[in-house]
């Protein structure tokens, strides 16, 4: 879908590579496994400083060395993860089996006002068990033109359902929302940051851009489909400056993509894999017991049938 939209994908290895290159358009880290190195992250801070777009997605109960790098530009990764109430009692033990089961998914139709979520309105996105996502406090947008262009701009995406809440008990299970404990929903799973505005007198600077999703998986390829695709190419798209490229909403004309929750999801499976089969096994049973019937029936029967 990258290579659809005219871009070149290229991996960085941050411990061989001296810098991140300059020709890079867009910098993407989806879900890091292991803490990246306070070197790793210098290299990612000086790129930022010279005009980079970057992108995050970062994973609940996770640890990946960027929390102070982001709480620079604004934003705050709660140490938390947002759960819905209809999945309170299904959460999965292993984060790869739940986009399959539609186990511990969160589902997103309230969006923010920006150009990445044009044409989300009506459209579903579901995330897997995220985190909270959301600016700290001293990134409001109050204050002076000139103020802006000194200080990160953070605007919230996508929000979950009012029946969610920021569970910050991971030992909990199942979990449960304890009222001056956990932070009740809408909870804030994606972010945008800006920084630097454009004007006559700096056409050459480019703004810093920053995108920063609570989950990974989201953006997988077995949930990229829906909301969830129109989310993240639009995502790329803004850190790309393709303002004027179409959103996906308008690629995805003519493509219709069914999204089901959890509850029903489950519903669907018990009458597809399982009544379905036994109901066409009752009628070939029945269909087989008519057969021997015929065949079974008195030779005078047949003989008198025949002769007429």
């Amino acid at each position: 879908m990258i290579r659809d939209r005219h871009a070149e994908i290229r991996p960085l290895l941050l411990g061989t590579a001296e810098s991140v290159p300059n020709d890079c358009s867009a910098l993407i880290i989806a879900g890091p496994e292991r803490r990246l190195a306070a070197w790793e992250v210098g290299k990612i801070r000086d790129y930022l400083a010279r005009s980079g777009r970057l992108m995050v997605l970062v994973d609940s109960g996770s640890k990946s060395g960027l929390e102070p790098l982001l709480e620079e530009w604004g934003v705050r990764l709660g140490q938390d993860r947002v759960i819905d109430s209809k999945n309170v009692s299904l959460l999965p033990a292993n984060r790869d089996r739940a986009p399959v089961l539609g186990l511990g998914e969160v589902s997103v139709i309230r969006y923010g006002r920006h150009m990445i979520t044009d044409g989300l309105d009506g459209l579903m996105s579901t995330f897997i068990m995220p985190q909270s996502v959301e600016p700290m406090p001293s990134s409001s947008r109050g204050g002076s033109l000139n103020d802006h262009a000194d200080r990160p701009r953070v605007i919230e995406l996508a929000f979950s359902s009012g029946k969610s809440w920021a569970e910050v008990d991971f030992e909990q299970n199942p979990p449960q929302y304890n009222e001056g404990y956990d932070r009740s929903g809408p909870v804030a799973l994606a972010v945008c940051v800006e920084k630097g505005i454009s004007s006559e007198f700096t056409m050459d600077i480019k703004p810093v851009r920053m995108v920063v999703f609570g989950d990974s998986q989201f953006a997988a390829n077995r949930c990229l489909a829906g909301g969830n695709e129109t989310l993240f190419i639009n995502a790329l798209e803004w850190l790309l400056e393709r303002e004027d490229h179409p959103s996906g909403a308008t690629e995805l004309a003519g493509r219709y993509s069914l999204k089901i929750e959890s509850d029903g999801r489950r519903v669907s499976f018990i009458v597809i894999v399982m009544a379905l089969p036994l109901v066409l096994a009752g009628l070939g049973f029945m269909v087989g017991l008519a057969r021997r019937d015929r065949r079974s029936s008195p030779a005078s029967f047949r003989k008198e049938s025949a002769g007429k």
